[in-house]
């Protein structure tokens, strides 16, 4: 379904376009990665307020890193970290030979780092054989050193170049990879660290403890802002009516009738709207809404 521009959400809109300032300015302690969790049931409208944050860094310059969650691959460790570091253009992850060099070169002389950078094989992909140090690391222990070689790499590449760093979809994270989430929100970067998810408890959301555990820990960091994308106002759920029928003016009994069915959800009005629409129940004649008896 096309999509029109997004409707509604100033308040929102306006805490991200004063963070990115932020970042841009270095105002305050611009060392310090800023914190902004989205928090919103499907179809709130978070990845519409994601992808105008995206298109205003570009804008301006700002490199976006991004990773996702995914439905599929949520106990798959790492998951949303594979598709990000492989956009890296630090990380030729098509390269292995090519990836290894540039990894083991940021990684540094240490030989104690050096030696758990097989660790590292399951985001980069790097094929790189078991040492002693890392072989003998199980469970929590190697999710741990992991975790800290990840982001030692992230560091390395976000440098003191002001960056954006996007997690959607973060209620599919597995355990690893939100505890890489809570890990960054502690560095002190240029970085502007937006995570977008699903309220606890909704469906298909974290169900392991030690994921939802690093989540509440994410909450705490001292540099968050957790915007909560509660239902549409009356008059955003009739801009979006009108914008997806093409109109100016809807009804007073339509726009009562889509907020009491879409309960204010951004996605469901636009497809409660489409499909009036469609079951020739809305008719727009001549700019202006008709509605059939039966509505």
């Amino acid at each position: 379904m096309a999509r029109g521009p997004l409707v509604g959400r100033e308040g929102e809109r306006e805490r991200l376009a004063e963070a990115l300032g932020r970042l841009l300015d270095g105002d305050g302690r611009p060392d310090r990665v800023q914190v902004l969790v989205l928090e919103g049931e499907a179809g709130a409208g978070k990845s519409r307020l994601v992808a105008e944050l995206v298109d205003q860094a570009a804008a301006a310059g700002v490199p976006v890193l991004a990773g996702a969650g995914d439905a599929v691959e949520r106990n798959t460790p790492w998951h949303a970290w594979q598709e990000l570091f492989g956009r890296l253009p630090a990380f030729d992850v098509h390269d292995k030979a090519s990836c290894r060099r540039v990894v083991l070169d940021l990684l540094g002389p240490d030989p104690e780092l050096r030696d758990l950078a097989p660790l590292l094989n399951p985001v980069l992909g790097l094929e790189l054989p078991e040492t002693a140090a890392s072989a003998e690391l199980s469970g929590q222990g190697r999710a741990g050193r992991t975790r800290d070689l990840l982001v030692r790499l992230l560091r390395a590449a976000v440098g003191e170049t002001p960056t954006v760093l996007v997690i959607e979809d973060a209620h599919w994270l597995d355990s690893a990879s939100t505890g890489l989430v809570l890990a960054l929100s502690r560095e002190h970067l240029p970085l502007l660290l937006v995570v977008a998810t699903r309220p606890p408890g909704d469906t298909g959301t974290l169900t392991d403890d030690l994921g939802w555990a690093a989540y509440r820990r994410l909450l705490r960091a001292p540099d968050l802002e957790l915007l909560v994308l509660d239902r549409l106002s009356s008059d955003a759920v009739r801009d979006l009516v009108g914008q997806r029928l093409g109109v100016t003016s809807v009804p007073d009994a339509l726009a009562r009738l889509v907020e009491s069915k879409a309960e204010g959800n951004p996605l469901f009005t636009e497809e409660l709207t489409s499909a009036l629409r469609e079951a020739e129940l809305v008719r727009v004649v001549g700019g202006r809404v008709e509605l059939a008896s039966e509505v």
